[in-house]
């Protein structure tokens, strides 16, 4: 968790469950796996939305989704194809590109991808990272990372 820059709730483009890049939202939650997505702005955390990817009254549950505001991304497994971050940012509706990112705009951005401890920072093509079981995606704007946010799993 960290400091609130975006509000909770239904952020997602695809309106009241419409499809977003070929991903459906069900009425159920389907078989997921884990991805931790933090995003720091000059040193300091940000909360990454309660309940994205999660519209509608009934609520549905689109192949990606949140359940809190811990930054860790629900991904559905089984699905056609990989999930990347590119969709996470589609189904939030907002944008993933060298000048923004999820609206902040103009700052020098970074991103690191930690597996199984070994982190590597990718230089390009962030919209294509996927969302692979225990992956922490960390993306810095602004001021140089420093460290890379830890994440403790729980389950």
């Amino acid at each position: 968790m960290g400091e609130h820059h975006w509000s909770n709730g239904d952020t997602t483009a695809g309106g009241q469950g419409s499809p977003v890049n070929d991903i459906q939202c069900y009425p159920t939650i389907h078989d997921d796996t884990h991805t931790h997505l933090a995003i720091v702005l000059n040193g300091e955390l940000l909360t990454v939305p309660d309940l994205l990817g999660t519209p509608g009254n009934p609520r549905c549950y689109y192949g990606i989704h949140t359940r809190n505001g811990s930054g860790l991304l629900h991904v559905q497994t089984g699905f056609s194809r990989p999930l990347t971050l590119g969709d996470a940012f589609d189904i939030w509706g907002q944008p993933l590109t060298n000048t923004n990112v999820a609206g902040i705009e103009g700052l020098a951005v970074e991103v690191f991808v930690t597996d199984d401890g070994t982190t590597t920072q990718v230089e390009s093509d962030w919209r294509a990272i996927e969302l692979k079981p225990y992956r922490l995606v960390t993306i810095g704007l602004g001021t140089p990372l420093t460290e890379i946010p830890n994440f403790t799993w729980t389950d």
